[in-house]
């Protein structure tokens, strides 16, 4: 599938890596090296689709660099699947909400 926008990248994302979930980490490593935006994104579509349904659970860790406490985001949806599918078409077809441009064919 052939991703147009931001948005429509963020829920595919998410739909890709549904059974573990997905961290930044993981977004810039496995799938787009320079989606930074991947959290902003995933926010912006959960709050104009309400049924889209994510769990964030806060991971803490310890850094080897200077050993404080830290701590990453980890992304599971809880939408179902065929959900998750649909709403990347959809955004992937139609834009969101005026921020991306319409394809004209």
């Amino acid at each position: 599938m052939k991703l147009k926008n931001d948005w429509a990248k963020s829920v595919y994302i998410l739909y890709l890596n549904h059974i573990a979930g997905v961290s930044m980490a993981k977004v810039l490593t496995h799938h787009e090296p320079s989606f930074y935006k991947f959290n902003t994104r995933l926010a912006e579509v959960e709050k104009e689709h309400p049924k889209l349904r994510i769990s964030r659970t806060r991971i803490p860790y310890q850094s080897k660099m200077d050993g404080k406490k830290k701590s990453y985001i980890q992304y599971t949806p809880l939408s179902p699947l065929p959900y998750l599918l649909n709403l990347t078409k959809k955004l992937n077809e139609d834009g969101f909400r005026g921020k991306t441009h319409k394809p004209t064919e």
